[in-house]
This record gives C-alpha cells, sequence and structure tokens, in this order.
C-alpha cells in the first residue's frame, strides 16, 4: 500500500504537521487560492499589525521609558519593533511636510519679520538649508543615535548597554515626531509661532522620556543630566549635519 504523501509547506518546504509550519510559522495551505483565504490572510495582517503598533504608541506617548523597559525585557510580540516604529513614524512626518508644504526656511524668515539672517544670505548657505529640509529622512538617524550616546555616557551607572540606549532613542524620537507632525499644519496654516512649541516639546519630552528610562535614584540630579544630555546632544547634532551636507555640497560643486 502507497503510503499518503507527506505535507510540506508551500513557504519554505519544511515537513508540516499541524496547521502551522513549524519553521516559518505560514498558515499551512491546501489547494489553489480562495476568497476566504485571502481574506483571513488580510485580517490577520491587519490585526497582528493593530495590536502591539497601537500598544506601542500608546506607550511611548505616555511612558516611553516603560515601553523600552518592556522592550528590552523581552516583551518583542507585545510591543513594535523600534526601528520599525521610527520608519513608520518618521515616513507619516515626511508626508505631513511635504502635504502642507512645510518649509522651515521660509518659517525663519517669517519669524526673522522678513530679515534674512546672516547664516543664509549667500546662494549656498540656501541650498544647504534646502537640503537638509529635504534629507530629514535620513538626518534624523543621526540624532537617535547622537542621543543615545551622550545619555549612554552621562548614565554610565545605569544597567542598559548603548544598544538599549537606542530603543529608547527610537522611541522617543517617534514620539517627539509625532508630536511635531500634528503641529507643523498649525506651524504653516495658523502661526509662524507654532515652531517654538515644537522646539519647547523637544527640549522637554526627550529629558522627561530618559528620565525615565534611566529611573536614578538620585532624582533632582537624574533629571538635571536627562536635560543636560538633550541639550548637548542637540548642540552635536545641528553642526554635525549641517557640516556634512555642507561638505556633500562643496565637493559636488568642485567636482
Amino acid at each position: 500500500m502507497q503510503e499518503p504523501e507527506e505535507a510540506v509547506c508551500t513557504n519554505c518546504g519544511a515537513p508540516v504537521v499541524t496547521n502551522f509550519c513549524g519553521e516559518c510559522g505560514q498558515k499551512s495551505i491546501t489547494g489553489g487560492l480562495d476568497w476566504k483565504h485571502l481574506s483571513e490572510t488580510f485580517i490577520s495582517f491587519v490585526f497582528n499589525f493593530d495590536r502591539p503598533f497601537i500598544k506601542t504608541l500608546r506607550g511611548v506617548l505616555w511612558n516611553p521609558g516603560l515601553a523600552s523597559r518592556k522592550y528590552i525585557q523581552g516583551q518583542h510580540q507585545t510591543y513594535y519593533h523600534p526601528i520599525r516604529f521610527f520608519v513608520f513614524i518618521l515616513a507619516i512626518y515626511v508626508l505631513i511636510r511635504v502635504f502642507v508644504e512645510y518649509d522651515p526656511l521660509a518659517i525663519q524668515v517669517e519669524l526673522a519679520e522678513g530679515e534674512v539672517s546672516e547664516n543664509i544670505q549667500t546662494s549656498f548657505d540656501t541650498r544647504v538649508a534646502d537640503k537638509l529640509s529635504q534629507s530629514i529622512n535620513y538626518i534624523l538617524f543621526v540624532l537617535v543615535s547622537i542621543l543615545a550616546i551622550v545619555g549612554r555616557f552621562f548614565f554610565q551607572k545605569s544597567r542598559f548597554n548603548i544598544v538599549e540606549f537606542h530603543v529608547l532613542s527610537f522611541y522617543a524620537v517617534s514620539a517627539y515626531l509625532i508630536f511635531a507632525g500634528c503641529i507643523t499644519p498649525l506651524t504653516v496654516y495658523v502661526s509662524p509661532y507654532f515652531q517654538y512649541v515644537i522646539a519647547g516639546i523637544l527640549f522637554v519630552y526627550l529629558p522627561l522620556a530618559l528620565y525615565s528610562f534611566v529611573q536614578p535614584k538620585q532624582k533632582l540630579l537624574g533629571l538635571f543630566k536627562a536635560i543636560l544630555v538633550v541639550v548637548i546632544a542637540y548642540v552635536i547634532y545641528i553642526p554635525t549635519v549641517y557640516y556634512s551636507i555642507y561638505g556633500i555640497l562643496w565637493v559636488s560643486d568642485f567636482l
């Protein structure tokens, strides 16, 4: 008597003895595709995406330090991956900037009451400013790393390593982008002075996020160090990205 053919996963080819492959996790498929399978797959994708994403969103907005610690402790199915979360939020933020035609250079000129500041008087400096605005989806990764490195330096006695500080940075900067994305349309359509609100959130929210993450024993000293970390990280970040873009444009013009 001929033995029944062993079922194998249609995705990876591994033997399948249950409804799901033990190697890749795909659900067993018998026969061709039908609407039932497509609808079930879509619903599964939506809910698998939605539950950890919404919990992560709520966590980083309310208590980013706690959300970061729980992810570090191994709750990877409960919280969205920090880099994926950051990239997703960053993409939405960039789309908002494009949709409302946000121009930070024009905002700066308007805040200066039409007077162009000395650092943007030349056409080359204007090109640098434009390039910075266009490259925001890349240069924000620099802010994440600088914030993590400076934070680790100031809180060396904490139990977290440099990679774990990056987890916090990705979550915290993502939350900042959510706030900034909500306020950016107000900056364009209502008043350019909302730009100061965005800056204020940066220097209030990020220190609190770092403080809640580290949970220092000396509360006041820890809060002061968290504020200092954000200020120093920002002071390093601005000239780093500015002169990097400046150098790239100068070399491209020279060649």
